[in-house]
């Protein structure tokens, strides 16, 4: 019984790495394009000329939380992924 424990801890510990694995992937993946987006149409809407000869831009400020969670997705902050998990 202690062994059918032990293998049922390993194998949890091992799902656990996989699927937080493959949300980080995808947390980053979804950032990254984002910033991307974000980027390309801050280049269109400074090409634009307005009558008013208005600049206009966008930035992607993520809340504190997200910030937390972007640490610990990248593993660089364990004080945020103590509070996230």
């Amino acid at each position: 019984e202690e062994l059918e424990l032990l293998i049922s801890e390993e194998e949890r510990k091992v799902f656990e790495e996989i699927l937080m694995n493959t949300i980080s992937q995808k947390v980053k993946a979804k950032i990254f394009m984002s910033n991307n987006w974000v980027k390309k149409i801050n280049e269109l809407m400074s090409s634009m000329n307005t009558s008013s000869s208005l600049k206009l831009s966008l930035s992607w400020v993520p809340k504190k939380s997200l910030l937390c969670l972007n640490h610990f997705i990248l593993k660089s902050s364990s004080s945020c992924s103590k509070r996230v998990v």
